[in-house]
Parts: C-alpha cells; structure tokens; sequence
C-alpha cells in the first residue's frame, strides 16, 4: 500500500525546496498547484487572485488538489511506498479560514485521507517573495496558525519539522515516513 504524506506549512517555509529533492531522488511528488492558478489569475489581469476572489480561487484549488490525490490511487509503486504532496486538500480550507470567509466544509475528514501530514514553521531567514508569493512575512504566521488549526480539526497529526538543513529536513521526513 502505498503513503500518501502532505508537506504542509505557511508560505515561504521551504515545502518546495523539499519536494524537489525528494523529486531528485525519485519520489513520486504532486507540485504545489496554487502556483499555477497564480499565474492562470495573472493572464486574465488578476494580480491577487486569492485575495481578490478567495473562492473561486479555492475552488480551483480544491479541483486540482482532488485531480492530484485521484491519480495518486492509480499509482503502483513508489520508492519506499511513498508519494508526497506540496500541500493537501485542507490547506485549502486552511487559507479561507484565514480570511474568515464563509465556506461549507467538510463535517469530517473527506475521502482525503493522507498517512502523515508534515508541518514546516515560518522561518523569517528563509523567507522570500516572488512572482506569485506576495504576502508579508506576517500573513505567514497567521496561516501557519490557521493550517494547525484547520488539519486538528480533521484529526490529523501534525508533525513537526525542525528548522534545519534540506537535508537534515529530508532525512527526518524520510526517518518519520515509515
């Protein structure tokens, strides 16, 4: 059987930076899909997308997270029985809820159930915007309150990831996967 694991955390915290190590060494890994939302947004000439239009924003979001975890089942193997994923499908619950914005969610864990769920603190050192990161470091620490939050409700474990090298990231996530 095959562990599904989310990499988790407030923006600029260094979940893509990992998934493309453990890409490298030949993970299966799902990207972030924001990203490319993000970029959709600016196309059409919006420059916040998320916060502009939070919930067609999320329901983007949400369809192509569904996307992802369903082509998730149909993988055979992977190495260690691993596939890990840049963010899940509460992440997006997570961010409305930051906003505080009025949105149905799930009674109950969904049939989105992942095997562990890894948390990266925001870590100000490593922070840096881009492109489509243009929140402050602050917002940054209001959604990592708001992602804790929202993956106990569900009845997840959050397990966190000290603040180290990638590597020593990657070698505690790889260690904590079994």
């Amino acid at each position: 059987m095959l562990n599904r694991i989310v990499i988790t955390g407030a923006p600029g915290t260094g979940k893509t930076s990992l998934i493309n190590v453990l890409k490298i060494k030949g993970y299966k890994c799902y990207d972030e899909y924001s990203r490319k939302i993000i970029q959709e947004g600016k196309k059409i000439g919006i420059k916040k997308f998320f916060f502009e239009k939070p919930k067609l924003f999320s329901y983007k979001i949400i369809k192509g997270r569904e996307k992802q975890y369903k082509e998730s089942l149909s993988v055979k193997k992977s190495i260690g029985n691993l596939i890990f994923f840049d963010r899940g499908i509460y992440d997006v619950y997570a961010y409305l809820h930051s906003l505080n914005e009025s949105y149905v969610f799930p009674e109950k864990k969904s049939q989105f159930d992942y095997h562990k769920i890894f948390i990266l603190k925001p870590w100000k050192s490593i922070y840096k915007n881009d492109s489509e990161r243009i929140e402050k470091f602050n917002f940054s620490l209001k959604i990592d309150k708001s992602i804790r939050h929202t993956f106990k409700k569900y009845g997840f474990k959050l397990i966190n990831v000290p603040k180290t090298t990638v590597k020593e990231r990657i070698k505690f996530i790889l260690e904590k996967s079994i």
